[in-house]
């Protein structure tokens, strides 16, 4: 993958963006990535589908959807949903048919650079791991930033 210009948008390029991340992925019906994630000392798993779409493949989603959480009544859950998203950037959660998702959706139309899809991937992946383990109620401290620094590589350097 060449790291210093802007490049359309396609699977392989996402693809070569999730193996950078060691992710195990099955690939569904439609050619898009599926990674079921779950952390050490966390009850939640969150389903990941890494989505394709558009007339000419042209946006790019990362839809989760989270299960296994604590047992909360629907309201409860709307609250949760709206409180992240008024606290948290990244991603955006919300309540369908008493189930939570996460999602984020980007119109890659004019292509991106593969650096950029890297850390919004790996910024976004991270995310989903610090919304299951604060609708857990586990201590947030330095989680996003171990999540985030087991996507980029020693070399690289993370400043927040």
């Amino acid at each position: 993958m060449i790291l210093n210009q802007v490049q359309p948008f396609n699977r392989s390029m996402l693809q070569e963006v999730l193996d950078t991340f060691d992710l195990h992925y099955l690939v569904d019906k439609d050619g898009d990535f599926v990674v079921l994630m779950r952390q050490e000392g966390l009850s939640g798993l969150a389903i990941l589908h890494f989505v394709v779409s558009g007339v000419q493949g042209e946006v790019f989603s990362i839809v989760a959807q989270v299960e296994n959480l604590p047992p909360f009544p629907e309201q409860e859950l709307l609250e949760k949903a709206n409180a992240w998203n008024a606290g948290y950037r990244w991603p955006r959660a919300f309540v369908k048919g008493g189930r939570v998702y996460l999602d984020f959706h980007l119109d890659l139309e004019a292509g991106i650079h593969p650096g950029l899809l890297r850390d919004m991937v790996g910024r976004v992946v991270a995310g989903v791991g610090q919304f299951v383990a604060w609708m857990e109620g586990k201590d947030l401290g330095g989680l996003f930033l171990q999540l985030l620094g087991s996507f980029n590589s020693a070399e690289e350097s993370l400043e927040c």
